[in-house]
């Protein structure tokens, strides 16, 4: 990695490509891996921001061309490379040992916000909610928000200030509604889910020893939903 990063290549999505060509080349499911990366990074320094694969997904597409200080910080810890690297106007140059800069907990996106729970929040034996179910469950509940609306918000391309469907929304995924409307809460929260997912591999026992022990009571008690939900699922998965 002691070379500079092709000449003209100053876009963030490109100096991301660049440096998953170097470190992890031939790399399945990278957008996962990355953001993998950034929960075990967040889990040795917490308050720090994670990122989603959604997210890194959209940044590498295009489809996010200023994914915020946030998205870029999460990036930086997750290769242990300085965020100048992904922020200089100059063209990019070969990132360095030196350890990306220790960042004061700053409120997430609400992409970052909403893609985490789609990340975390599964259904029994399968891959994440679709757009299409979260929406009609809402709607069968009496709720008012579209496929499109949640597409929208996941990719960052909308971000309104004042959403009514914002409670339904946190309804559905059982998190408090403050976790969309409140910077302070979603920081606290997303700290909680992060953890919830890097340790749902080790059990829910584990999970709740470690969540007990180590999270923000605010944030503890907005995740038992979640974790109560892992533990009918899994004495369901032993019958």
């Amino acid at each position: 990695m002691g070379e500079s990063t092709p000449e003209g290549q100053r876009s963030i999505a490109e100096r991301l490509d660049w440096l998953i060509r170097e470190v992890y080349p031939g790399q399945r499911d990278i957008e996962r891996k990355i953001a993998q990366l950034s929960q075990e990074y967040e889990a040795k320094h917490p308050g720090v921001p994670t990122i989603t694969h959604q997210t890194v997904a959209n940044i590498r597409s295009g489809k996010s061309t200023n994914p915020g200080i946030n998205a870029v910080r999460a990036l930086a810890n997750a290769f242990g490379v300085k965020v100048s690297y992904f922020l200089d106007d100059q063209p990019a140059a070969s990132p360095t040992d030196e350890p990306a800069t220790m960042a004061q907990p700053v409120a997430p996106t609400l992409d970052q916000r909403l893609n985490l729970l789609f990340e975390v929040v599964h259904p029994k034996g399968r891959d994440a909610f679709t757009n299409n179910e979260v929406a009609e469950v809402i709607a069968e509940r009496g709720g008012k928000v579209t496929a499109e609306e949640i597409k929208a918000l996941r990719e960052g391309t909308w971000d309104p200030s004042d959403y009514e469907g914002f409670g339904a929304l946190a309804d559905f995924f059982r998190v408090p509604v403050t976790y969309f409307t409140d910077g302070e809460a979603a920081i606290k929260i997303a700290a909680g889910l992060n953890r919830l997912s890097a340790l749902k591999a080790f059990g829910v026992r584990t999970i709740v020893m470690r969540l007990v022990n180590e999270i923000d009571p605010e944030a503890l008690e907005a995740v038992v939903p979640l974790m109560e939900r892992l533990a009918r699922t899994e004495r369901r998965q032993r019958m």
